[in-house]
């Protein structure tokens, strides 16, 4: 079942940055050493989305953001990469919802961080974009979105 949220709210092109995000953390390996604030920096800049830093709740966090048009109506998008405290690890936020008001006061932006590691970040993003699986998924989903298009 997809929910109402997903249908009517959130738009095509939100969902699609979800599912290559998701698609993104799934190539990583499972490392204990990787940090919330490179490997947003890794999907984000894969994926073309400013990175924030800042805290969620009391801890220090770095998240993915976006704004994305639904219907006439410009959303603010949080794609938490790396979620504090909560499962599944890749979540997408609708930030203009008031619904997600207490949720989203826990995400504050903060100081850019000045402790990245950058050979990190780049090393990362290189697993992702030489990932035949990222390749795979985004050659089917254009062919399925060209066929769409050409389809009566």
């Amino acid at each position: 079942m997809r929910s109402i949220c997903e249908v009517e709210y959130f738009g095509q092109k939100a969902l699609n940055i979800l599912e290559r995000a998701e698609l993104a953390v799934a190539i990583l390996t499972n490392d204990k050493t990787l940090r919330c604030h490179e490997v947003a920096r890794a999907v984000g800049g894969s994926l073309g989305l400013d990175v924030v830093d800042g805290k969620f709740g009391a801890v220090d966090h770095s998240w993915c953001a976006f704004v994305s048009t639904v219907g006439s109506n410009p959303h603010r998008f949080i794609l938490d990469v790396y979620a504090v405290g909560r499962l599944p690890q890749v979540q997408l936020i609708d930030a203009s919802s008031a619904a997600m008001m207490g949720l989203c006061a826990l995400f504050r932006p903060g100081q850019t961080r000045d402790d990245i590691n950058v050979a990190l970040v780049q090393s990362l993003q290189a697993r992702i974009h030489s990932s035949p699986h990222m390749q795979d998924f985004i050659s089917v989903k254009d062919q399925a979105r060209a066929l769409l298009v050409r389809s009566p």
